[in-house]
């Protein structure tokens, strides 16, 4: 991966750390409202695909009250490219965690969870549509995962291996 400064602009912009840890940090706090034992890393990793792919995005944030089951089975066309998407997007997820990380919002467990460590981060008025959107659907997704709770279960659902 390109350091920052020589990614396009594009990529700085809508790919940032900052932008990655905000829908990262909002699904473990949804998760954790779930579960309190909090997220397994191997699911954080699946978050940003659910996000930042919009067609996935709008799907998550019409059936916000169904669960990832259901969605999955009116929607299986959302999982063509998924495993792909999540590879791609790793880097930025490891960016996102790395920055959030340093922030001292959230905290490693012995066990490999992830739970919210300080809960501070809110959703800015000043947010665009478009970001309060991902936003939203970082927090669903947090929370479809949640009920679940299961990452094997999640993986085998989607159609992909950790």
């Amino acid at each position: 991966m390109n350091s920052f400064n020589n990614r396009h602009s594009e990529i700085r912009s809508l790919l940032n750390p900052a932008f990655c840890g905000i829908l990262l940090y909002n699904s473990i706090c949804a998760y954790e409202k779930e579960n309190s034992n909090g997220i397994p890393f191997s699911v954080i990793l699946l978050v940003l695909p659910f996000c930042l792919h919009k067609e996935t995005r709008e799907i998550i944030l019409k059936k916000n009250r169904s669960n990832l089951f259901k969605i999955i089975e009116d929607n299986s066309h959302i999982l063509i490219n998924f495993a792909d998407r999540t590879t791609n997007y790793l880097p930025f997820t490891f960016e996102g965690l790395g920055l959030i990380m340093k922030l001292n919002m959230f905290k490693i467990t012995d066990n490999g969870f992830l739970v919210t460590h300080n809960k501070k981060a809110k959703i800015n008025k000043q947010y665009s549509d478009e970001t309060k959107k991902c936003i939203k659907s970082a927090v669903i997704i947090g929370k479809l995962f949640g009920k679940i709770s299961d990452n094997e279960t999640i993986y085998r659902t989607l159609g992909v291996r950790p």
